[in-house]
């Protein structure tokens, strides 16, 4: 309210305005609406959630073991490696 009597009277200092102590009340009573009004925050309509049936898969193939082993002699500058697969049911690959 203090902010609209200021302004009320700074109205009538400088611009020579006159505002009755009515009109100071009105307009400070309809900032106030406007202000309240202004911070109601509207909760977004929640739809009602789809929900869906999961379809059944195949179970993903299986998938082979690979084991791996490398060396490296430093003197000689030479490497070896290899592997081995081996599938689900014992059948190995070199």
């Amino acid at each position: 309210m203090d902010k609209f009597i200021w302004k009320a009277r700074n109205d009538k200092a400088f611009n020579g305005k006159d505002i009755t102590p009515l009109e100071t009340i009105h307009l400070a009573k309809s900032e106030a609406e406007s202000w309240k009004l202004a911070q109601i925050i509207e909760k977004p309509h929640e739809e009602e959630a789809i929900v869906e049936e999961a379809v059944p898969r195949p179970p993903p193939p299986p998938i082979p073991k690979c084991t791996i082993d490398a060396s490296w002699h430093k003197e000689d500058n030479l490497f070896g490696g290899g592997m081995i697969l081996t599938t689900e049911d014992g059948v190995t690959t070199f």
